[in-house]
C-alpha cells in the first residue's frame, strides 16, 4: 500500500511540477486522491491492539529538559526572537492548475520550510473561483491529525468562501500530509516528541504562514485573513501576537479562528491532548 502511495505521489509531483505536460491533470489528482485515502485508511486497522491495550498510540520521543533549553532556552529573555522572518523568502513554486468544476480552479504551492528544525518542503492547496479577479484571501492551517487534501468525501469548508469569490489557501502542518515522516502517523510527531513537538510546529508554521501571506500579497492587493481549526487556529493566534516586528504587509488584516481556546496554556495543561 505505501509503495503504491509512493508511485502516485511520483506520478503526481511530475505531472503538477514537473517538466511533462500531463493530459488530464484531473484524473492524476484522482488516482492520488483515492491511494492517499486508502493508504491513510490503513490506521484503522491498529485500532483494536490499542483498544486491548497491546499497542501504544505513539511512539515516544520525549526530550530531556537539558536537550530542550538547548534548542529553545536562548528565546526565554526574548519569545518573539523565536517567531522571526526567515530572511529572504524562499521561491514559491506554482503547479499547473485544474478545475474540478468548471466555475472553480485548484492549484498548489510549494516551498522550502526556513526551519531547520523542521527541514522539509512545504505544501499549500490553493482553491479559487474561476472568473475572479484579484480576490481576497484567506489562509485556513488544518488541525491535529486532519489531512483534508489526502481524504476522499470529507467535509469541504472552502466551497462557501469560493462561492463569495474569496481564494482559500490550504497549507499542510509540519508531520502531516506529504511533510509525513517515514515510519510516523500524520501529527504524530506534535505528540510524540513534547515538548519540542509543539515548539518546532509553531515556530515552524508561523513561519511559513509568513512566506504565504507574502506570495498572496505579490499575487494581489485584496485582503489577507488567516485562520483555521484547532491547530491552525492556534497558529493563527501565534501570528496575531508574537510577530508584531514583521513590516505591515505581512500583518493580517483580519482572523478566522474555529474551534479554540483563550489560552494556549489551557491546551497544555487540562485539554484532552494532556490527558492522553
Amino acid at each position: 500500500m505505501r509503495a503504491r502511495d509512493i508511485e502516485c505521489r511520483r506520478a503526481w509531483d511530475e505531472a503538477f511540477f514537473g517538466r511533462t505536460v500531463a493530459v488530464a491533470l484531473a484524473d492524476v489528482e484522482r488516482v492520488r486522491l483515492f491511494s492517499r485515502h486508502a493508504y491513510n485508511q490503513q490506521r484503522w486497522r491498529f485500532a483494536p491492539s490499542r483498544a486491548q491495550g497491546m499497542a501504544m498510540p505513539f511512539r515516544w520521543q520525549v526530550p530531556s529538559v537539558s536537550e530542550v533549553e538547548a534548542v529553545y532556552g536562548d528565546f526565554l529573555a526574548d519569545p518573539a526572537r523565536a517567531f522571526a522572518l526567515p530572511g529572504p523568502m524562499p521561491k514559491v513554486s506554482v503547479s499547473r492548475p485544474f478545475s474540478p468544476r468548471i466555475d472553480r480552479m485548484d492549484y498548489w504551492l510549494r516551498f522550502s520550510s526556513r526551519s531547520a528544525r523542521v527541514n522539509d518542503e512545504v505544501n499549500a492547496r490553493v482553491h479559487e473561483s474561476a472568473g475572479v479577479s484579484n480576490p481576497s484571501t484567506v489562509i485556513l492551517g488544518p488541525g491535529i491529525f486532519v489531512e483534508f487534501d489526502h481524504c476522499w468525501r470529507t467535509a469541504n469548508d472552502t466551497d462557501g468562501l469560493r462561492s463569495l469569490g474569496i481564494r482559500v489557501v490550504r497549507p499542510e502542518a509540519p508531520w502531516q500530509g506529504r511533510r509525513m515522516p517515514c515510519g510516523r502517523y500524520g501529527g504524530e510527531p506534535f505528540i510524540a516528541t513534547v515538548p519540542c513537538g509543539a515548539l518546532d510546529l509553531f515556530t515552524a508554521a508561523v513561519q511559513e504562514l509568513a512566506v504565504l501571506m507574502d506570495w498572496c500579497r505579490s499575487t494581489g492587493t485584496g485582503p489577507v485573513r488567516i485562520g483555521g481549526q484547532s491547530l491552525g487556529a492556534m497558529t493563527a493566534q501565534f501570528v496575531a501576537d508574537k510577530p508584531r516586528r514583521w513590516p505591515n504587509r505581512l500583518q493580517p488584516d483580519a482572523m478566522l479562528p474555529s474551534t479554540l481556546c483563550g489560552r494556549v496554556e489551557e491546551v497544555a495543561v487540562h485539554g484532552s491532548l494532556a490527558r492522553v
